[in-house]
């Protein structure tokens, strides 16, 4: 049946309804009706959104005009054709590397053609090819192709000489090996997802990283309110020159005296007998480091 609807025009300014399409609706609801061209005029009003600036035109215009191919000049001079910029081959061709085929389709029929959509869509990538000017050579051939599914890819080689032969090679895929393609790679996706969640398990069920010894013992402290006061930082030990400890060292640390509560006192034997104590000579050394390597031998 032919198309009759015409949407009514305007001529304001940013209407979406552009003069080019809406003369050749209105000459395509003619013939669709059968009205007689020397009618065209006076159905012409019937057409135009009232008040517009098309519909305040048309008064003065269908008097002056005798006939309708003196009218439909006028017209076109008053609302002309929207300036279109045509596309560049460079453009076409990024179009053309843009163009994607889900996988799961790749079995349905084009609603148009009712041609497998592999088959329609090798015929999409020339018709765009040629738009872009490079259907004789094989540019961006290597791009297109790996972005094809995997049941495409498998069977189209990117080796081709030029455009009308890779989407030969498309088309010339068989549906039994579509099929086949389409079954592996759902087994494929499958066998990813069940290794991800297996794996995220595993993970699951892995026990925590123990805590040094002495990571535990300074959280503990800190948990007790035990701070560094001591001025320049670091480790103030025997002889290590704080104020009032022997050495004679220039420090003028200043310790924290408040008293511990009786938890925080129960607390603090039952940590600092975690492990055994060592002597401060060079055997106490020694033996403390090799209860951190059997630490680290043990835990990691």
């Amino acid at each position: 049946m032919v198309e009759s609807h015409v949407v009514q025009f305007g001529g304001d300014i940013g209407e979406k309804q552009n003069s080019v399409d809406f003369e050749r609706s209105f000459l395509r609801a003619m013939r669709a009706a059968g009205v007689e061209k020397k009618d065209f005029i006076s159905e012409f009003e019937l057409y135009l959104t009232h008040g517009s600036p098309a519909d305040n035109w048309y008064t003065a215009a269908a008097a002056a005009a005798a006939t309708w191919d003196a009218f439909i000049p006028a017209f076109r001079l008053k609302f002309p054709a929207p300036k279109v910029q045509a596309r560049t081959a460079m453009e076409y061709e990024r179009i053309l590397t843009e163009l994607r085929l889900d996988e799961g389709k790749l079995l349905e029929r084009h609603p148009e053609t009712n041609n497998y959509m592999w088959k329609w869509f090798a015929d999409e990538l020339y018709r765009y090819a040629k738009l872009a000017n490079i259907k004789n050579g094989c540019s961006s051939i290597i791009a297109v192709r790996d972005a094809l599914p995997s049941a495409l890819q498998v069977k189209v080689s990117d080796e081709q000489a030029n455009w009308k032969d890779f989407t030969d090679a498309i088309k010339a895929v068989k549906k039994q090996e579509i099929e086949e393609g389409v079954e592996r790679q759902r087994m494929l996706d499958k066998t990813k997802e069940e290794v991800a969640s297996a794996h995220k398990r595993l993970w699951e069920r892995v026990p925590p990283v123990p805590e040094t010894p002495s990571k535990a013992l300074g959280r503990s402290f800190a948990g007790m309110g035990f701070k560094n006061t001591f001025r320049g930082g670091g480790y103030r030990g025997y002889g290590s020159g704080s104020r009032g400890g022997r050495g004679g060292g220039q420090g003028s640390g200043q310790r924290n005296n408040a008293p511990l509560e009786p938890d925080q006192q129960a607390i603090l034997v039952r940590n600092a007998s975690l492990l055994p104590h060592h002597p401060n000579t060079s055997e106490g050394l020694q033996a403390y480091r090799s209860q951190l390597a059997a630490w680290a031998l043990k835990w990691g």
